[in-house]
């Protein structure tokens, strides 16, 4: 006997109506500009971190130093890791403040000082300046260079012997808006064969920037489905700036003092808000607020986030505050001066077993466990052995394929439903359609 086919028309849960794939955004930073500022202990404090455990915590010397105002931060670190946006990721306390400078240690042996100075996305530094000098206590002489985000090509470099060496200098100016970014990365290096340590004392580092760097951010969703539809979404993105988490006092290895445990540090993030009005509650916007769900699916392509937005009117806000660990809000300031929007219609994907998907009739209606077309969704599992099956009241209805032959007409065929799963039958699929193969 010949095979034949029945087909079903279904459509996966997941399409999207309009698709916005990626916003990628031209900002620009609105807060303070132009500035010149000093990075020494009248400016900002050393912080201890609870670091690893062959970490000396000495007395005095902290894994950060924080301006006291602005959003400047210097971390160091015995390893060049890097966190996801750029900073330094294992804190170790290798920065002091003493006697209105600011002395740096690097451990002994093949132990390295890195060290990362940021500012938040959107700033730039334009120029810095070092005047360094020995530190007795030092037991080898010291090269400090600054390099780039791999710590391989030196930028700038400097030599400061173990004692004698006053006012050595070490500087740069930008020469274009690309040379000089929102990070600047320090290394302090030294021989290893005396297996001694390198200290040296920063007494003047300063610093320039400017808040008007544009940078292009690609906003997407900060979650990767959505169990149902929204009217308000969060699109995160990293600030650059340095959340330490909990601050408190501590005892470690017999020195006293408040710290924070580096694990805990977090990239400060801030959230785009992408919403229509019913996404509003008292005046602001919420993320996850259900409204009309017009923000209806997410789906992932392989390579973009596809946002599934029904036909509305859709608002992108910019953030005023990012919330720290603690639920403390710290303001920040940018604005949209581009968007480019990267979009799809219709975008659907191809179905696969155990997916969600709809059975229409391709002119707007849905079929239900009654086998009926209407204008409501019902969502029907197809499952990894192929079977189909919705919920009815009570109990799950499975889809069964009848072939009828007869000696007298042709062979017939039609969909029926049954309670029982061994019953049921096991569609195919091509991707875009399902079909039952008989015969």
């Amino acid at each position: 006997m010949k095979s034949k086919t029945t087909n079903l028309n279904v459509a996966n849960y997941r399409s999207v109506i309009r698709a916005a794939a990626i916003l990628i955004l031209t900002m620009i930073c609105g807060g303070l500009c132009a500035q010149t500022v000093s990075i020494s202990p009248k400016t900002g404090n050393v912080i201890s971190a609870s670091s690893t455990d062959n970490e000396q915590h000495l007395n005095g010397y902290g894994g950060a130093w924080v301006h006291n105002q602005l959003p400047l931060t210097l971390i160091t670190s015995d390893e060049a890791t890097l966190t996801e946006a750029g900073l330094m990721s294992v804190h170790a306390n290798n920065v002091s403040a003493q006697d209105g400078k600011l002395v740096i240690i690097s451990g002994a042996g093949s132990i390295c000082n890195h060290m990362s100075l940021s500012l938040p996305k959107g700033y730039r530094f334009t120029s810095y300046k070092m005047v360094i000098n020995s530190n007795n206590t030092s037991v080898v002489s010291t090269t400090l260079k600054e390099m780039d985000a791999t710590f391989t090509d030196t930028k700038e470099s400097v030599t400061i012997q173990r004692t004698g060496s006053t006012g050595i200098t070490m500087q740069r100016t930008s020469m274009n808006n690309t040379d000089m970014g929102n990070i600047l990365y320090f290394k302090q290096d030294h021989p290893t064969a005396k297996n001694g340590s390198s200290w040296v004392d920063i007494v003047s580092f300063v610093v320039t920037f400017e808040c008007t760097d544009k940078f292009n951010e690609n906003l997407r969703p900060g979650v990767t489905t959505l169990p149902s539809g929204v009217s308000c979404l969060a699109l995160p993105f990293q600030t650059q700036r340095v959340d330490l988490g909990s601050i408190k006092q501590e005892t470690v290895k017999g020195y006293t003092s408040y710290k924070y445990w580096y694990k805990n540090v977090q990239d400060l993030k801030a959230d785009f808000l992408l919403y229509d009005n019913s996404g509003i509650v008292g005046g602001t916007a919420k993320p996850g607020t259900a409204g009309d769900g017009n923000i209806a699916k997410l789906s992932f392509d392989g390579t973009n986030t596809y946002i599934g937005l029904k036909n509305n009117t859709y608002w992108l806000e910019t953030p005023t505050d990012a919330v720290a660990q603690g639920e403390v809000n710290i303001p920040v300031g940018y604005r949209i001066v581009g968007a480019r929007l990267v979009y799809a219609n219709n975008v659907a994907q191809n179905i696969k077993h155990g997916d969600k998907i709809y059975i229409t009739d391709g002119k707007g209606k849905y079929m239900n466990a009654s086998l009926q077309f209407t204008p409501t969704k019902v969502l029907w599992n197809y499952a990894t052995d192929g079977k189909l099956s919705t919920k009815s009241e009570n109990e799950t209805v499975y889809l069964r394929h009848i072939e009828k032959s007869s000696w007298f007409g042709p062979t017939t065929y039609s969909l029926e439903t049954t309670t029982k799963s061994n019953q049921a039958s096991s569609f195919n699929t091509d991707g875009t359609t399902l079909f039952y193969v008989s015969g």
